[in-house]
């Protein structure tokens, strides 16, 4: 009987820190889109929330009214990207933006956290790959990094939102799929995002057919054709390996259009790749080699003696 109260009492508490730590996080996030409303308007006005209210807001807003989302000159991403997007579209553009940018970053430190990335490895990601660009321009590069921890069949929703940087990701999972239960694993974990996109064609007709003339715009930096070689490298890593973090990094390769700043998912991938432990070996392995050990105390040696004569010196 006591032991049963014990139990109770202990998921009681697990059960309250959980949502202790919900309410944390979430006072974070309300407190982080306050400081960020206040703060990169007046720093970054030409590019904070570009693309949020340029194209995406836009297109929620038009789906909102019964019309086509393709529409909109620069929307060409699967009608159901928006769906989770509407209340932020009803927002005002500066607030949207905000937590766009919020939402973004929370997503990739949730993803990288998944990864289990280096701590270290993290931050040199945040501050210098191009997420944090991405991010002012309220993409949904973290958003649609989140489907690379999810299971599958709804993660496949997440990449396939932006097939130029989680493609790689689904033939992963096909492969997988096909490796663990054959053609009914397939089926299974395929069926429900191949409907959604049946579905989308008939109501919007071909729309992924509508962003072939961005090739040539002048904001594509995309490695296509002569990175595929790459991409196919870190795609059979994926396989070899059964490791999502190589196919993470092996879309972009595969991309004939790509912002600059999304390439971002490359470094992602392969961060994350790095075990939590190579820094602490590395150093250890400094501190036992032979080598390095000789050198410190041979020098150390020569400096000593050196003091030594000049202090005799000085006192002469």
């Amino acid at each position: 009987m006591t032991k049963r109260i014990l139990v109770i009492l202990r998921k009681l508490y697990s059960y309250k820190l959980s949502i202790l730590i919900a309410a944390v996080i979430f006072l974070f996030f309300l407190f982080s889109t306050w400081f960020i409303k206040g703060y990169l308007p007046f720093n970054v006005p030409s590019a904070f929330g570009t693309d949020w209210k340029g194209t995406f807001r836009d297109a929620c807003l038009v789906l909102l009214s019964g019309r086509s989302p393709y529409t909109i000159p620069t929307f060409f991403n699967p009608a159901w990207v928006l769906l989770p997007l509407l209340p932020v579209a009803l927002l005002s553009p500066a607030l949207g933006s905000a937590v766009m940018f919020v939402l973004n970053i929370f997503s990739y430190i949730f993803v990288m956290s998944k990864l289990r990335t280096n701590v270290a490895l993290m931050f040199i990601f945040l501050v210098s790959s191009g997420m944090i660009v991405n991010s002012i321009f309220g993409n949904l590069d973290g958003l649609v990094a989140l489907g690379f921890i999810l299971p599958p069949q709804i993660g496949l929703f997440f990449v396939l939102a932006k097939p130029q940087i989680g493609i790689a990701a689904a033939i992963f999972w096909l492969i997988e799929s096909w490796r663990n239960g054959g053609f009914r694993l397939v089926v299974k974990v395929f069926l429900p995002v191949t409907t959604a996109v049946l579905i989308s064609v008939l109501i919007f007709g071909p729309w992924f057919m509508y962003s072939s003339h961005v090739i040539q715009a002048e904001w594509n930096v995309s490695a296509w054709p002569n990175g595929i070689p790459v991409g196919i490298l870190f795609l059979v890593l994926a396989v070899w390996k059964r490791e999502i973090k190589f196919a993470i990094a092996a879309s972009p390769f595969f991309a004939p259009y790509l912002a600059i700043h999304s390439w971002a998912i490359v470094w992602l991938g392969l961060l994350s790749i790095i075990p939590n432990h190579f820094f602490k070996d590395l150093v250890m392995s400094f501190r036992s080699s032979s080598f390095i050990k000789d050198y410190i105390t041979k020098n150390y040696s020569v400096i000593e003696e050196n003091l030594f004569v000049s202090q005799i010196g000085h006192d002469l």
